[in-house]
């Protein structure tokens, strides 16, 4: 019996090490950028994988900025952020951004997935200059993974030419 179950700690060992070097090697579609993010090049993959094992359930991050690219469809728009503000709150990330819009972004012909955003992107970076056409390169806080993905606070806009 003793053998046995030496033979399954072994084995659940052997398990975990290549799960870890799975997410390890897995960071090859990303690239880390000056900023501190990591570019996201297979958002619609990166949606998947952030999405809670148990529904209804949320996994929060402290230090995470991911950066990627979409053509804005709809936004922004005001947002209620009640949740969001506990979790800045719970993560303890300073300085907060000020949040009261989402807007939605497609990453993939026909996948679009929403966004919040802080108000200076809101004021300067989009005032007047969403344009359905152009590709954007977004960049934020992935501070919480829910139902529908990544909740993604952006905090810059970089509009990147048409397509």
């Amino acid at each position: 019996m003793r053998l046995s179950e030496l033979k399954r700690g072994y084995y659940l060992i052997w398990v975990l090490a290549v799960v870890l070097l799975v997410v390890l090697w897995h960071g090859s579609e990303s690239r880390a950028s000056e900023a501190g993010e990591v570019f996201v090049a297979d958002m619609p993959s990166f949606v998947e994988r952030n999405k809670p094992v148990v529904a209804g359930s949320r996994t929060l991050f402290t230090d995470r900025r991911v950066a990627f690219e979409g053509r804005i469809v709809q936004g922004p728009s005001p947002q209620q952020v009640d949740y969001l503000k506990e979790a800045f709150a719970v993560t303890r990330i300073y300085p907060v951004p000020e949040v009261a819009h989402s807007l939605f972004v497609e990453i993939a012909p026909g996948r679009v997935i929403p966004v919040y955003v802080a108000r200076p992107v809101v004021e300067s970076e989009l005032a007047g200059v969403i344009d359905g056409e152009r590709r954007y390169r977004l960049a934020g806080i992935h501070l919480y993974n829910y139902s529908k993905g990544p909740a993604i606070v952006v905090d810059r806009v970089e509009a990147l030419g048409s397509e």
